[in-house]
Formats: C-alpha cells, sequence, structure tokens
C-alpha cells in the first residue's frame, strides 16, 4: 500500500464515515422500539412503520413458506389492506386485533396475544384461509381485485 502523509487522514474519514453510518442505523432501529405513552397507546414514527412493514412482510412471507401455504402474496395483501402490516393496530372501535384484525367478539377463542403476535395470527390466518373461510376478511374483495 502507498503511504502517503495523507494516509492517516483517509484512514480517519473512513473510521469517521462508518462510525457515523452505524449511529444512523442504531438511531433508526431505535424508532423501531415501541414507546408506551400515557395513554398506554403506541406512538408510531413514519420511520418505524416504514422499516416495521418491510420486517413484518417477510416475517410473513416466511411464515408462509415454512408452512406451505399457497397463497402467500394474498396474505401480504390482506394484512396490508387490513392494518398497513402493523401487528399492533386496533380497529372496529378497538375489538379488531393485530394484523388480520382478528375480531374478538366473533373470535373470542384467539387470545390477544395470538392476535398481536406476527407468527400466531397468520398461522391462525392461514388455517382460516385454507378452510375456506377468508371470505370473512372485509379486504377480501379488496384484495383479490388487486
Amino acid at each position: 500500500m502507498l503511504k502517503t502523509k495523507h494516509t492517516s487522514k483517509i484512514a480517519l474519514l473512513l473510521l469517521m464515515g462508518t462510525v457515523l453510518g452505524i449511529c444512523v442505523l442504531m438511531m433508526r432501529l431505535s424508532e423501531m422500539v415501541q414507546s408506551p405513552t400515557l395513554d398506554g397507546f403506541v406512538q408510531s414514527t413514519p420511520q418505524r412503520i416504514e422499516i416495521s412493514a418491510i420486517v413484518v412482510e417477510k416475517q410473513i412471507r416466511q411464515i408462509a413458506e415454512n408452512e406451505g401455504f399457497e397463497w402467500p402474496d394474498y396474505l401480504v395483501r390482506l394484512a396490508r389492506c387490513e392494518s398497513k402490516l402493523d401487528p399492533n393496530v386496533r380497529g372496529d372501535s378497538g375489538h379488531s386485533r393485530g394484523l388480520f384484525q382478528i375480531h374478538e367478539l366473533y373470535w373470542p377463542s384467539v387470545s390477544d396475544e395470538c392476535a398481536f403476535s406476527v407468527e400466531c395470527s397468520t398461522k391462525w390466518t392461514m388455517d382460516m384461509i385454507n378452510a375456506g373461510y377468508q371470505h370473512y376478511w372485509s379486504c377480501d374483495k379488496i384484495v383479490k381485485n388487486i
């Protein structure tokens, strides 16, 4: 390697760039961490939602692949339509829960723990779809027309 008086400056600049990159990554990751507010709900930043949606989509696809589910694209579109790929969301005046908006009054056997879990709710939804119950989701017709 050619050594010059600028070699140490170049090395320092490269090190600073690496440290800066790590700091930006750490900040992005910290935005993904959910921070409870005083009223008990989680506030989301656009960056957290965007990063989380990518991660959640990959998780859904992986679960579908592991389970041999035939329609992973439909499953992702359904979750995107129902919850914008946010596993913590509540809808229908708080009665529908999680990625697939599992309604607690219609499906009381599904615990909150399962409804808000990416893995459990995805597996439950795949079972329902495989049993022919996809029409129970309000987004079914929308998703099929995409």
